[in-house]
């Protein structure tokens, strides 16, 4: 049976790093205990400064995203979304408008969505982010 936990690397120890936030870029405040860590060559690499752990918005996104629908940007809906980065905050009004239907309703539901690169060019959002940057 193999062993679980943290496996030590020789050189790194527990080889920390610093979450970021896949969302915002900015520090998650998470500190990340990654082990041992081998590269292509089977070498024992070190840990980069920061990374990005999971997709788990961080505390100032949850924040934004609570102020309407929060519309992420992601491809291969087939499976599991694939989220880009890319993310706006719609007000309910906003997206029964634009959406209507099973998909407003849904997404007022959940308070979320997923939306396709091609949609996102579709209905403007991409010039919307263009915009605010």
């Amino acid at each position: 049976m193999k062993e679980r936990g943290l496996q030590l690397s020789p050189k790194h120890g527990v080889n920390p790093s610093m979450g970021i936030c896949f969302w915002c870029g900015e520090s998650s405040g998470e500190i990340l205990l990654l082990g041992l860590r081998k590269g292509k060559e089977m070498t024992d690499l070190e840990a980069p400064r920061e990374m990005v752990a999971n997709y788990d918005p961080c505390e100032s996104c949850k924040a934004k995203q609570a102020q309407g629908i929060w519309i992420a940007e992601a491809k291969g809906f087939d499976e599991d979304p694939k989220p880009t980065g890319r993310w706006w905050v719609m007000s309910e009004e906003g997206f029964e408008r634009m959406f209507g239907g099973e998909a407003a309703r849904q997404g007022l539901l959940k308070r979320r969505a997923w939306i396709d690169p091609e949609t996102v060019k579709m209905i403007g959002l991409d010039k919307v982010e263009e915009e605010t940057e």
